[in-house]
């Protein structure tokens, strides 16, 4: 019975061993429910085929978790498939590393499968697990890496190649199993293994190096659009007030027929649907230019203004309220432009499915922070504030659900950005207060 117990629970470790590598470290986390199935589910297969197969069980292990990834990954599941692989990569090297470091005490792997193969499970686990929680957690913070967009057939090419070297390392550890761990192939595949995981990681990095780099030119070149945009709408209002005064005469000559055949429900019909409605479109129009003038970020005047004319193009009845001038945000103007540009495309597509089809945004300054406030009417339906900023989760169907959760991932870098959410009787409302610090990442 002892021996039972002993065994089911190293079973247990080395399931673990497996798993929680692969999926701590994926950009798209798994539920813990499909965790749990996951972990059962690769326990019955060391369980009940290490015996007949050895080692090459880790062949079906590993194909089992990938399954699961790619089963359950709503987006990117190619991308999420490498990220698993290279968790699994992770246990191999550390494994080497500890191998090799007790190897130096004289404490050879045949010691360690005889003598104490429960103890060094659970000290590699709770290694294991925690270095690739470390890794996975501050991974998912770089929002960004969200919006790679590589061709497929170059995501496809990438998962072989990382596929590839795994199996190679699968093998490796078969034939290590058959033909004895010496010291010198424990020190060979460890430095192998180690300079694979080294090349492999510095590739990873100048990738999102470059990345980086071309999405800040790709957004400053977004932004000078917008505000070339924003120069083109206040010309083209100005014009349209040219047109307007060259056009008063015009307008008052076509009132006085009215006047002289004292047809007052004529003249009052014509000014309701014809004079009025000019003249509040042209007004609702300056108004927005007018408070804009406060926005001294440029980044952000831009890509207000073509948010909000696009939504007043939509026929959205739209009110931007900013009273005093903001010249300054403590965050980085990439990532503030970036949330309020989901959140004004959120607001802008909910309010357009509204029936009062109504769109807010305020600034407002004080003397240690600025704060946002993104408002719009819905549908009236129930809305689970503590979900919708869960990858996938949108009742906008199915592959949607992105943005939200890229805004919690931005918004995490910061120590000094406060948020909240909030809906009543059919108005959503957001709020972002960025107070005075330092970023924190």
């Amino acid at each position: 019975m002892h021996l039972f117990l002993y065994q089911f629970v190293l079973f247990l470790l080395n399931a673990a061993i497996l798993l929680f590598p692969c999926t701590n470290v994926l950009l798209y986390p798994m539920k813990k429910k499909e965790i749990l199935v996951g972990f059962f589910s690769i326990f019955s297969i060391l369980y009940f085929l290490v015996a007949i197969l050895g080692q090459s069980t880790t062949f079906l292990a590993i194909g089992g978790i990938l399954t699961f990834v790619l089963l359950y990954t709503k987006h990117n599941k190619i991308l999420n498939a490498c990220a698993a692989l290279l968790g699994y990569l992770c246990s191999v090297v550390l494994n080497h590393i500890f191998t090799i470091t007790l190897s130096m005490f004289g404490i050879t792997m045949q010691m360690i499968e005889t003598k104490f193969p429960l103890l060094f499970s659970f000290i590699f686990f709770a290694a294991i697990y925690l270095i690739t929680y470390f890794i996975g957690k501050n991974v998912r913070k770089i929002g960004f890496l969200y919006d790679i967009k590589t061709p497929k057939f170059v995501t496809i090419c990438i998962f072989f190649d990382v596929l590839i070297c795994v199996l190679i390392f699968i093998f490796n550890i078969i034939v290590g199993e058959k033909v004895g761990y010496s010291p010198r192939v424990i020190r060979l595949n460890g430095i192998l293994f180690f300079l694979y995981f080294v090349v492999t990681f510095i590739i990873i990095l100048v990738i999102i190096s470059n990345y980086e780099k071309e999405k800040k030119v790709t957004q400053k070149l977004k932004e000078y659009e917008n505000l070339q945009d924003y120069t083109n709408k206040i010309e083209a209002l100005y014009m349209e007030l040219r047109l307007f005064k060259h056009d008063y005469f015009n307008i008052i000559a076509s009132l006085h027929s009215y006047i002289d055949s004292e047809n007052m429900e004529g003249l009052k019909n014509y000014f309701e649907t014809s004079i009025l409605p000019a003249g509040e479109k042209l007004n609702h129009k300056d108004g927005v230019l007018g408070a804009l003038s406060y926005m001294k970020v440029e980044e952000i005047k831009g890509l207000t203004y073509t948010k909000l004319f696009h939504a007043m193009q939509k026929g959205i009845q739209v009110e931007l309220d900013i009273k005093e001038a903001v010249e300054k945000m403590h965050i980085d103007v990439l990532d503030i432009t970036r949330i309020l540009g989901i959140f004004l495309d959120n607001a802008i597509e909910a309010a357009l499915n509204s029936e009062a089809k109504k769109l807010y945004l305020g600034f407002a300054k004080s003397e240690n922070s600025v704060l946002i406030v993104v408002q719009n009417s819905c549908k009236v339906e129930p809305i689970d504030l503590k979900k919708i900023y869960e990858l996938g989760v949108s009742s906008k169907g199915d592959n949607r659900g992105i943005g939200l959760y890229q805004v919690q991932k931005i918004m995490g870098k910061y120590k000094n950005v406060i948020h909240t959410t909030g809906y009543h009787e059919g108005m959503f409302a957001q709020r972002v207060e960025i107070m005075k610090s330092k970023k924190c990442t």
